[in-house]
């Protein structure tokens, strides 16, 4: 994505930083829900985004920063009740459009008409020490069905037919309660709800320890890329060679400053691996043995890649 050449104006209380940040996530979360669209017609899931939009930056992204998006544009999103089969989410996300933003179609306009917007609700809002984040439940889309009611014939009468109606309204509400809980495999609409929450919990944990791990594993990738690199270079000056993976990770459990577990070791060497690719070293397994097969290490060029990476 190209970046937009409107800057933010000064605001009183708020960092220009914090408009940058959700400007990032604006981008990341537009980012996912196009690349959605790539392989699907129906809308995504507002969980299943977030979700992507969190492994893309990652940082966990979370319900109140899209309030905070969609208190500076209005509109930007189209948030609905999940009417679908999947229970984990409970609202959908599309790209929405204000009424004056209708044309806005691709990315590159919508991160100018977020610059645009966050101007405005800045130039507006010079007194407020934060941007609002409103429950995200006061943004999603409702049909509203007008009704009116009939003021007819004496209080009696209404009690009259309130009585004579009670049945016949208790055995539709039953029926009514048994249709939707078998079209939605036995659970009422409370339970669908406890369930929603407690998977949306679940993959928040999951979320937020796969995203902490990461950032561990890239804080450890040049402090271990160093340390297999002076064992290549004393053992075996500029030539391949292959060393066992359980001696090579003792040996980085020892040489390390912070004690490391073996697992954590072994995800580092594996990213490096990955990273600066099969030219450099691989990991190879034969008959149950793996080992770590380095060809050959350029420290310069190599730290290079791990700090773009």
């Amino acid at each position: 994505m190209c970046i937009s050449n409107f800057t933010f104006k000064k605001h009183n209380c708020i960092e220009k930083g914090e408009f940058e940040r959700l400007l990032k996530i604006f981008k990341g979360i537009d980012s996912s829900i196009s690349v959605y669209y790539g392989s699907h017609t129906s809308p995504p899931g507002l969980n299943g985004i977030l979700r992507s939009t969190s492994s893309l930056m990652g940082r966990v992204v979370r319900y109140e920063e899209v309030s905070k998006l969609l208190a500076i544009y209005p509109g930007s999103y189209s948030l609905q009740v999940n009417h679908g089969s999947n229970i984990e989410d409970e609202f959908t996300i599309s790209f929405g459009y204000s009424t004056e933003d209708k044309k806005i179609s691709i990315l590159n306009d919508r991160e100018t008409a977020f610059i645009e917007k966050a101007n405005l609700w800045i130039k507006n809002n010079q007194d407020r020490d934060d941007v609002p984040s409103l429950p995200i439940e006061d943004f999603v889309e409702t049909d509203k069905t007008k009704s009116s009611n009939i003021k007819s014939g004496t209080k009696n009468d209404n009690i009259f037919k309130e009585l004579k109606n009670s049945s016949e309204k208790f055995r539709f509400k039953m029926k009514h309660e048994r249709e939707v809980q078998s079209s939605n495999n036995g659970l009422s609409l409370l339970q669908r709800i406890k369930l929603k929450e407690k998977a949306r919990k679940e993959e928040d944990k999951y979320d937020h320890t796969q995203i902490k791990r990461n950032k561990f594993i890239k804080n450890k990738l040049k402090s271990i890329y160093d340390i297999l690199y002076h064992v290549h270079e004393d053992q075996s000056t500029g030539k391949l060679k292959s060393y066992s993976m359980p001696k090579i990770i003792a040996t980085i459990k020892d040489s390390s400053t912070h004690p490391i577990h073996e697992d954590e070791a072994q995800d580092v060497v594996k990213a490096l691996a990955s990273i600066l690719g099969r030219n450099r070293m691989e990991i190879v397994s034969r008959n149950g043995i793996t080992a770590l097969k380095i060809i050959v290490l350029d420290r310069s060029q190599d730290l290079k890649v791990l700090e773009n990476d």
